[in-house]
């Protein structure tokens, strides 16, 4: 679902599933990077957005996938107007999400900017408010690129997790709290199964 010549790059966060051996396998080409400990994926993604050679840099989170041909020229396209710095994603508190997000590299690189997650809250002994005193991964992003130089695609809620109309994003993938965590992962696989048969129709 790539145009041809993309450039794939994948971070693999100190992953425990066998993932890691799966994609050395995969016949496609791919640039996978290994992290020896799980830095978050706020850091990853710098990573990844670093090591790019690209002109315009892509981020799909690992619960999210396309189900669209043009996704990625969907995702690009608004770059190429002048004053738009990002497209992507709806996410939360109305902002750019980054489980499906582009930006020109430079831009990104030149202002120093970063997809960590900043925990404020933390050193001010608080509860975490998102938006206030902790932001979530790009967020802080999003906010200095401008609001009025960001195209926001529309987030269309699902059963499972919400989508736009390029990509499909599993929230249940990357959040839940259990006393059984076995129980979760069983449940997170089923409803990211239902996910895959319900939207690809197979």
């Amino acid at each position: 679902m790539s145009p041809e010549g993309t450039e794939i790059i994948v971070i693999d966060n100190a992953s425990r599933d066998g993932s890691w051996d799966w994609l050395r396998q995969r016949p496609f080409g791919v640039r996978a990077v290994r992290v020896p400990t799980n830095i978050g994926h706020g850091r990853a993604l710098d990573i990844g957005l670093f090591l790019s050679r690209s002109e315009y840099v892509v981020t799909l989170d690992s619960d999210a996938f396309p189900f669209s041909s043009r996704w990625i020229e969907t995702i690009i396209d608004p770059l190429s107007r002048p004053g738009f710095l990002g497209s992507g994603a709806w996410g939360p508190r109305g902002r750019l999400h980054p489980a499906c997000s582009a930006f020109r590299r430079r831009t990104v690189l030149d202002a120093g900017l970063s997809f960590q997650n900043y925990n404020l809250h933390r050193d001010l002994g608080q509860d975490p408010v998102f938006g206030e005193n902790t932001w979530d991964t790009g967020e802080l992003l999003f906010e200095w690129l401008g609001r009025d130089r960001v195209v926001l695609h529309d987030a269309v809620p699902t059963e499972w997790g919400w989508g736009v109309v390029i990509v499909y994003h599993h929230t249940g993938g990357t959040t839940g709290i259990t006393d059984d965590p076995e129980q979760l992962l069983r449940k997170k696989a089923r409803l990211w199964n239902e996910a895959i048969t319900k939207l690809t129709g197979d």
